[in-house]
């Protein structure tokens, strides 16, 4: 319940709404240059919290309030405008010279009120004199009269979730008040929370099993290799890339990862060696070290297929690089889809170029399936790689894809996935 009451104060805390208002106004303002909030602090202290734009300079400044322009529209509890910073007497000579060093020469100052009472003021500046009108006053009034109202709410709201959380006396009704609070408050943070109880439930207790499927030579129908591939057991039933992109949603993608990789390669210990086995990993997975360790402590020849779910990293080849050297080699998964393009087939120089079951499906019957595929295949064939198509499923499709040049293949066609036991009877 920590990280749910945290992330529920994060999501309220007043500053953070403050900077989203101060840049919605003075982008809605095409007059203004910068903008910036300020509230009453203890001590009759004025404190700016939120800047934007030309108002940079100010953040964070703590000055008296007799000190500031803002102590006008805090005492009148009405709109005060600064024609020109040069010339109005109500600018003391430090705000004077602070205006000079900022560029501003106008400024628009608003109070903002919480019942009845100013505890801070919205102000817009801009570079030329004269820049705000009456006209100006109206649109911001009404940003200012609920304003305070919020920023004294979230603040008190705040305030009570900082106690719920270092209550040392919670309840089972504390955890239901956190629970429909961020439900109504935050209903993405509900469904977060949701999702990573499930994911660690997964992580903890859930069974994966691996299974293989047949990689083929397409020019003599021998099998050279086996893809394993991961079958989750957890309920709801979700197919395995379902179940790690929702890992990676909570930031534990790496840890289900792992898990199924662990499943897999405790499998293919009962391939005989004369076999390649394939993984799937992403990105981010390969990048890891403890992933990194668990490969290349493994007794047998392996080949990881690179499965771009997101755009690769730019220092991918570098963090992979310990990978390589021991003898690992990279595959990258549905070349010709995605992010799976040629800038990281470069930027890796994969051993292997895997085309995407999107260019086998149709590829007898749509000459634009083949062409891409073809050039692919010229493409691998120009900086040393093996091609590899996947999901055939008619021997048309099969011979289409040998005599353009591809390699090897796999799909229903050519065998479907199977546990080890399953392929001692078939290829053992």
């Amino acid at each position: 319940m920590n990280d749910l009451v945290r992330e529920l104060i994060a999501s309220i805390d007043p500053q953070s709404l403050l900077q989203r208002i101060v840049e919605q106004v003075c982008v809605r303002m095409p007059t203004a240059s910068g903008a910036s909030v300020a509230l009453n602090a203890p001590g009759g202290l004025l404190e700016v919290l939120a800047t934007y734009g030309t108002t940079g300079l100010i953040q964070g400044r703590v000055v008296p309030v007799e000190e500031t322009f803002q102590a006008y529209p805090l005492a009148s509890r009405r709109p005060e405008i600064i024609d020109d910073t040069t010339t109005d007497e109500r600018v003391t000579p430090e705000v004077r010279q602070l205006s000079e060093r900022m560029g501003v020469r106008s400024c628009l100052s608003i109070p903002l009120l919480s019942g009845g009472v100013a505890i801070g003021s919205l102000s817009v500046v801009a570079r030329e004199p004269h820049a705000f009108t009456a006209d100006d006053v109206g649109p911001v009034s009404s940003v200012t009269e609920f304003l305070g109202v919020l920023i004294s709410s979230s603040t008190e709201l705040a305030s009570l979730l900082e106690t719920l959380l270092n209550s040392r006396s919670r309840s089972k009704h504390s955890q239901a008040a956190a629970d429909l609070l961020a439900s109504v408050v935050l209903p993405e943070l509900a469904e977060r929370e949701e999702l990573n109880r499930v994911i660690g439930g997964v992580l903890a207790a859930g069974h994966i099993d691996a299974v293989f499927q047949p990689i083929v030579d397409l020019g003599t129908g021998e099998v050279k290799a086996f893809e394993g591939l991961s079958r989750f057991a957890s309920e709801p039933a979700r197919g395995p890339d379902t179940w790690i992109a929702l890992a990676h949603k909570v930031h534990r993608g790496v840890e289900m990862e792992l898990k199924a990789l662990r499943a897999l390669l405790r499998a293919a210990l009962a391939i005989p060696d004369k076999y390649l086995v394939t993984v799937n990993l992403s990105p981010l997975a390969l990048a890891d070290a403890g992933i990194q360790e668990e490969l290349l402590a493994h007794p047998r020849a392996l080949v990881v297929e690179l499965t771009e779910r997101e755009p690769a990293p730019e220092l991918l080849s570098v963090s992979v690089e310990p990978v390589r050297q021991g003898k690992i080699r990279l595959a990258i998964d549905d070349a010709g889809s995605g992010f799976a393009g040629l800038t990281t087939i470069l930027r890796l120089r994969p051993d292997i170029i895997k085309l995407d079951r999107e260019l086998t499906v149709d590829i007898d019957t749509d000459p634009s399936r083949r062409a891409l595929a073809t050039a692919l295949t010229h493409f691998a064939r120009e900086i040393g790689a093996i091609t590899v198509a996947e999901g055939i499923e008619t021997d048309r499709q099969m011979r289409l894809l040998r005599d353009i040049g591809i390699q090897y293949g796999q799909g229903y066609f050519l065998g479907r996935p199977q546990s080890v036991a399953a392929l001692q009877d078939s290829y053992f």
